[in-house]
C-alpha cells in the first residue's frame, strides 16, 4: 500500500497506481494522493519513503508507522509531499508468514538453522536479502516487486519525471535491491548511455542508516548516519561492511555521485538508538540542513558535493539532544541516559 500524509486514511494500491500512471499520466494519477487540497509542488517530482525493519501500524503498543511518518514530516526531518510505502512487518502476522525454523546461509553454502521468533524474524530475511540477493519471503517479494514497478512507471514516464526514494535502514536495503531487478526493464526502455543519463538526473536515493546491499551504477545517493551505528556500522560474515560506513566502501566509480554524511549522536556505540531515525538521524539531518543553509536534502547533497569529495562529517557539539529522548527505544543499552559525544 502506498499511503500519503496529506491526505489521512488514503491508500492505493501499488499496481493500481502504476494502471493509473499509464492511463492518465503522472500528474493526474498522483494528485488524489500528493495534493488532495490543491496545493501543486513540482508534479514532475515523486518522493517516496520506505520505512525500516519491525515497523507496524500504531497498535496503542509501538508508536506505528503511520505516526513516525507524521513526526518525521512535522519535525522536518522527511521532505513533503512524500509517498509512504508500509513495508511490511512478521509482527503483524496473525499467522507465522513461513515456519518458526528458516534457513539462512551465513557463510557460503552452509546453512545455518534458527528458530526466529516475530520480532527477530523481520531482521532474519533482511539479512538473508543483504547477503545473497535472494528471499522466500512473500512478504519481502511483495515489498520489492511493488518499489520496482514504481521505479519503472516514473522513470519511464514521457514526461521526464524525477524519482526521489527515501529508505530508512531496511528500506534502503529495499530500495536498492528493488533497483536492481528494475534494470532489465529498464534497459528496455533506454539505450545503455541513455540509461546511465537517466538515473544519474532522474533518481535520487536518500538512506537513513546507511544498510545498504551492493550498489548500482547511475543514481546520485546521500547516506546519512552516525559514525558508531551500532546495527549497520559492523561487518557482515566473512568481514564484508553491512553498509557503506566511509568513503573506502564504495565501488570504484562511485565516489563522483555520492555523498556520505556523519555525525556524532549522543548515544554509545552498543546503543540502538544511534540507528533510531526519531532520535538520532532525523534531528542530525534537520540540522545540518540548518547549518549548510539548505532547505531540501538535494540542495544538501548538491552544496556538499560542490565542496569536493564524498565524505563528510559533523561533531554537532553543544547540539541539544534531549527534545529527541521520549522516542528512544527501551533496550538495555538505551535505559541509560546518553552522555554526549564531541565535546
Amino acid at each position: 500500500l502506498l499511503a500519503s500524509p496529506s491526505g489521512p486514511e488514503w491508500f492505493v494500491g501499488v499496481a493500481d497506481l502504476q494502471r493509473e500512471i499509464k492511463r492518465k499520466g503522472l500528474k493526474e494519477a498522483l494528485r488524489p494522493l500528493l495534493w488532495p487540497r490543491g496545493a501543486e509542488p513540482d508534479p514532475r517530482l515523486v518522493r517516496v519513503f520506505v520505512q525500516g525493519l519491525n515497523t507496524p501500524r500504531a497498535d496503542g503498543k509501538d508508536i506505528g508507522g503511520d505516526s513516525r511518518l507524521s513526526l518525521y514530516l512535522s519535525e522536518g526531518y522527511l521532505e513533503g509531499p512524500v509517498l509512504a510505502l508500509y513495508n511490511g512487518t512478521a509482527l503483524e502476522a496473525r499467522a507465522p508468514l513461513e515456519p518458526d525454523r528458516i534457513e539462512l546461509p551465513l557463510r557460503g553454502t552452509e546453512l545455518v538453522r534458527h528458530l526466529v521468533p516475530l520480532r527477530r524474524r523481520d531482521f532474519y530475511w533482511a539479512l538473508r536479502l543483504r547477503m545473497t540477493h535472494g528471499t522466500s519471503n512473500p512478504q519481502t517479494l511483495a515489498e520489492l516487486k511493488n518499489i520496482s514497478r514504481l521505479i519503472e512507471a516514473t522513470l519511464g514516464d514521457p514526461s521526464g519525471a524525477r524519482l526521489h526514494l527515501v529508505g530508512y535502514s531496511d528500506g534502503h536495503l529495499l530500495i536498492e535491491e528493488a533497483l536492481r531487478r528494475s534494470l532489465p526493464a529498464l534497459r528496455r526502455l533506454f539505450p545503455a548511455r541513455e540509461l546511465e543519463r537517466v538515473l544519474g538526473q532522474r533518481l535520487f536515493i536518500e538512506a537513513w542508516g546507511n544498510a545498504s546491499p551492493p550498489l548500482v551504477r547511475g543514481p546520485r545517493r546521500l547516506f546519512v548516519h552516525d559514525r558508531v551505528d551500532a546495527i549497520t556500522g559492523g561487518k557482515l560474515p566473512g568481514g564484508e561492511t553491512f553498509g557503506v560506513r566511509a568513503a573506502s566502501d564504495l565501488p570504484p566509480g562511485f565516489a563522483e555521485r555520492t555523498v556520505i554524511l556523519t555525525f556524532e549522536g549522543p548515544y554509545p556505540a552498543e546503543d540502538l538508538n544511534n540507528h533510531n531515525a526519531l532520535t538520532t538521524i532525523g534531528p542530525a539531518l534537520r540540522a545540518i540542513r540548518q547549518a549548510e543553509g539548505v532547505r531540501g536534502t538535494v540542495a544538501l547533497y548538491r552544496a556538499l558535493r560542490a565542496r569536493g569529495g564524498p565524505q563528510h562529517h559533523y561533531a554537532l557539539a553543544g547540539f541539544d539532544w534531549r527534545p529527541f529522548e521520549r522516542w528512544r527505544w527501551k533496550t538495555g543499552a538505551a535505559a541509560k541516559q546518553p552522555r554526549p559525544r564531541g565535546e
